[in-house]
């Protein structure tokens, strides 16, 4: 079994071939396997069994490998069985389940006991624990516990336990790892958009850019070296309220995870907002609450501050004024003007809103109430 796991690593195709059962090999595996080979990384290989069949001829091997496809980690569980003949061991077949890995959220009132609650009934499931962070907010009395899972996920079962387990008035929430759909809204800045498609096509943020909607087509070129659609949907001639349902028909057309508005500069309808509840994320040029609203590095330089930042937030009715993930800040001096202070804030609007991202689409921010609880 070793020897085969090595083969699948150097994408040796000849000698897994060799290894499988002349009755059971499929006239096209080789190049089949050839095919499977780029964009698959092996990472570890764990033989749980091994043990003889009804004879000695015949052996049989359970395992969990672990591989990486593209930006995610998947893992198999398998049992493999072999035949001896002429002193050698071939392949005749498997029984193989693709392991999953999902990420579990629990916000409930805080009670002794929780976290074996919830870890003992995971254990029972026969699901590893690959990473488990919880926080008690003992103003509210609150329990929250994201707890990221790997196994066979029997979901309705798994839930069902916790619901019975758990305080009433209990949230649990399970979401499936890995990379999230998500439509861009902008107007005419290229910084934060152009961070945004960099990261995603190189592995730095796990999310598959579906669309970029612009209410200009200034932004058309760079998005489409990327390969991404990009949609058009201009507001001349269009009350606020005409615009944001054509771009509600746009953005479902691609049935994104979240929206992200990187630099997009127009305020959203209530019944927008409403439509897609803590998916919209967006940044705001300035460290909220100070500087609310338009022209906020003009703002700041009229009242002489001696730092300026961006906030990453969700959207919701009231104008930036929504949850916050994630602030940063830098430092700045009386000899900036305005615009040298946008420059220099370009930077700090980029990273803060790639750094939101990151932490929403590997499901850490648990919102409650108008704060978030990054976990």
């Amino acid at each position: 079994m070793r020897s085969r796991y090595c083969a699948y690593v150097q994408h040796n195709a000849d000698y897994l071939v060799a290894t499988w059962h002349p009755e059971k090999r499929h006239p096209a595996l080789s190049g089949l396997l050839s095919e499977s080979f780029p964009g698959t990384d092996w990472l570890s290989l764990n033989v749980t069994r091994c043990n003889h069949g009804s004879h000695e001829n015949e052996a049989f091997v359970t395992f969990f490998a672990r591989y990486r496809e593209k930006t995610n980690i998947q893992a198999i569980h398998e049992c493999s069985r072999f035949l001896r003949e002429d002193q050698r061991w071939t392949l005749i077949e498997m029984q193989a389940q693709t392991m999953q890995r999902k990420v579990l959220r629990t916000i409930c009132p805080d009670a002794k006991g929780l976290i074996a609650k919830i870890t003992n009934i995971c254990y029972k499931h026969e699901l590893n624990i690959v990473q488990n962070n919880e926080f008690v907010d003992h103003r509210t009395g609150r329990f929250f516990m994201r707890t990221e899972l790997e196994g066979i996920f029997n979901d309705n079962t798994l839930l069902a336990d916790l619901d019975s387990a758990l305080p009433q008035g209990s949230v649990r929430e399970l979401h499936s790892a890995g990379r999230r759909r998500v439509v861009i809204l902008v107007t005419k800045e290229a910084h934060c958009l152009g961070d945004l498609l960099m990261k995603s096509a190189f592995g730095g943020l796990d999310m598959e850019i579906a669309a970029v909607v612009g209410n200009h087509d200034t932004l058309r070129s760079l998005v489409e070296r990327f390969d991404i659609p990009f949609v058009l949907v201009s507001h001349e001639g269009l009350t606020r309220e005409e615009h944001d349902n054509r771009m509600v028909e746009e953005i479902d057309r691609y049935q994104p995870d979240y929206v992200v508005l990187a630099k997009y500069m127009r305020v959203l309808t209530p019944a927008f907002v409403q439509r897609y509840p803590n998916q919209i994320i967006n940044i705001h040029h300035s460290f909220l609450p100070a500087f609310i609203g338009a022209r906020p590095y003009h703002q700041a330089y009229e009242r002489g501050v001696k730092i300026i930042g961006a906030t990453a937030h969700y959207v919701n009715d009231n104008l930036d004024e929504g949850p916050i993930i994630m602030q940063d800040v830098i430092n700045v001096d009386h000899s900036y003007t305005a615009d040298e202070m946008m420059r220099a804030g370009r930077d700090v609007e980029k990273n803060v809103l790639s750094n939101a991202l990151y932490k929403v689409l590997g499901q850490r921010v648990f919102v409650y109430g108008n704060r978030t609880i990054i976990l």
